[in-house]
This record gives C-alpha cells, structure tokens and sequence, in this order.
C-alpha cells in the first residue's frame, strides 16, 4: 500500500471524532470478499480525474458495496459541512474487510480532489481511528490529533511549524506554511527518521528503519519527507500528527 500511495502522491503535484462528524452507523460497513468486483477499482480510480469522477459516479452501474461508499465520498465532498459561515469536511465510515483496498480508494480520492482543488483550504486527508473507521477530514477542521507511533506513518504537520536540516537545530530550516512550494496544502508528510536528542543537545541514536516504533518518552525529533517527495528535515514530534 505505501508504494501505491506513494507513487500517486508523486503523480499529483501539488482528527477521534468531533460532534459534528457523521455518525458511523452498521451501514456504513463494507461487507466484501477479497476479490474486488466493484466498477470503482483501484485501477479506475488511478486513471480518473476529479472533473470525470464527479460526473461517473451519476452514471456508472454500482456493483458492490465498495461502489456506493466511494459514490458517498465523492458526493459528500461536493457538499461541504457548514459551521458558522466556515466550511469544512468531516466524515468517516466502519471497515469490517479490504481494509488496506478502500484506503487506496480514500487516498486515490482524497488525491484527486486535492489535485483540483489546488492549496484549498478545503483539501482532504484520509485517516484513521483506533478502531479502524477511515475519515476524510479538511485541513482546517482541526480534528486531527492522533501521535506518530512508527517510522514510515503519513501525517500532518502544524502550520506555521519550524523543520531543520539536522535534529540538534543546525543548519538550514524552513517553515510549515500554504506559501511554502515544498509542501502540499494539506501538510501531509511521511514520517522516515527518528532522532533522539538528551539534555545537553547531543544525539543519542537516530534510525531510517522502515516499521520501526517511535518512543515518544524521549521527546524525539522526526525525519519528514513532503507528500509530494522532497526531504524536508527534521520537526519536533509534537508537531506532526499520525495518519496512517
């Protein structure tokens, strides 16, 4: 799966649930086999366009439950949540089976309408629960507030935070920032290093190790790299957000 979804993030240039989220409900659960049977494939999504997929799903023939719940994405991010006059999008559903399937759905949609909606405010990211429930939040909802346990996670990172070239603070930096070319409107980055650092500014050990869990007693630094494919630097943990 992260081969997948890094390679459409290369292709694309470019939080627990709030009371406002919609309610998981029994059917909201897929209830499929292993073999995927649905008109929206991975394959499909892959080779699709926001512009056309907004249209498709109006016509095509739903196969499979993984149909209509792609069909509900797509239609509940052409119509945005209101709270007080801002705009947002907040909303999930349960995975019983192919779970690893619909996340390359969610992240091949999410994607796609980034793509079109380029450094929107509105840009969605998939993610996920403690009990497994995929939901697709926008940037300035907020509602994102789970930590980075492993090296090779997807997150997000705090506006306006400050990454380094080196994990003792040194060297060049630069700036979490929508004006930043280096960084998707959204802020998703993967998460490839880990750094820890004592008390007097020394590195104790650091790690590339793909997997690899991340012992957030030490107060560690993170290695991020941009949804889109440069190596940033190195952020503090309390900056940076797990996805998946």
């Amino acid at each position: 799966m992260k081969k997948l979804t890094s390679l459409l993030l290369m292709l694309v240039f470019l939080f627990s649930c709030a009371s406002s989220a919609k309610a998981l409900t029994p059917e909201d659960s897929t209830l499929e086999t292993s073999v995927d049977k649905s008109t929206f494939t991975v394959e499909y999504l892959s080779q699709s366009t926001w512009e056309s997929l907004s249209q498709e799903i109006f016509d095509k023939t739903l196969n499979s439950k993984e149909d209509e719940l792609v069909v509900n994405w797509v239609q509940s991010l052409l119509n945005p949540q209101v709270e007080q006059v801002m705009q947002y999008y907040h909303f999930g559903f349960a995975v019983t089976n192919n779970f690893d399937r619909l996340m390359d759905k969610s992240i091949i949609v999410s994607l796609l309408f980034d793509a079109y909606n380029t450094r929107d405010e509105l840009d969605v990211v998939p993610w996920v629960t403690e009990n497994g429930s995929i939901f697709f939040s926008s940037f300035n909802t907020g509602l994102i507030d789970s930590p980075v346990t492993t090296l090779g996670q997807h997150a997000l990172v705090e506006p306006d935070s400050i990454y380094w070239e080196d994990s003792q603070y040194n060297g060049n930096h630069g700036v979490i920032a929508q004006e930043n070319p280096y960084i998707l409107a959204s802020h998703l980055v993967i998460v490839d290093g880990v750094s820890y650092v004592d008390e007097d500014g020394n590195i104790e050990s650091y790690s590339f190790e793909d997997g690899l869990s991340v012992d957030s007693e030490k107060s560690p630094m993170l290695h991020i790299t941009s949804g889109n494919g440069y190596d940033l630097g190195w952020i503090e943990y309390h900056c940076v957000k797990g996805l998946w």
